[in-house]
């Protein structure tokens, strides 16, 4: 299970342009396309889309996990095969998290 980060020290990281480089090394990424994608803020637009998504449903930390919409509030595998056995039991899926 992966640590859970505060949304302002996410929010730093995506601007630790540095850091973003070396984890794209890490991952064997073409770095020449990557550092040039992120130098010139190819998906800036999309990422901050996608943070203020993430305010809207009330995600402040990574990872968030939503079962059949709903956020799961603790982070372990017996509480998320909860969730999913509640899911699976309730008559109607939701679309969105609530």
């Amino acid at each position: 299970m992966r640590v859970r980060q505060p949304k302002q020290q996410m929010q730093q990281m995506l601007k630790a342009s540095f850091l973003n480089k070396k984890y794209a090394s890490e991952l064997g990424l073409n770095r020449t396309r990557f550092d040039a994608e992120l130098d010139a803020g190819t998906y800036a637009a999309e990422i901050k889309h996608d943070i203020q998504d993430g305010e809207i449903y009330g995600i402040d930390s990574t990872p968030t996990i939503f079962v059949n919409g709903v956020m799961l509030r603790t982070m372990s595998e017996e509480a998320l095969r909860a969730a999913i056995d509640h899911a699976a039991a309730s008559p109607q899926a939701s679309a969105s998290p609530k």
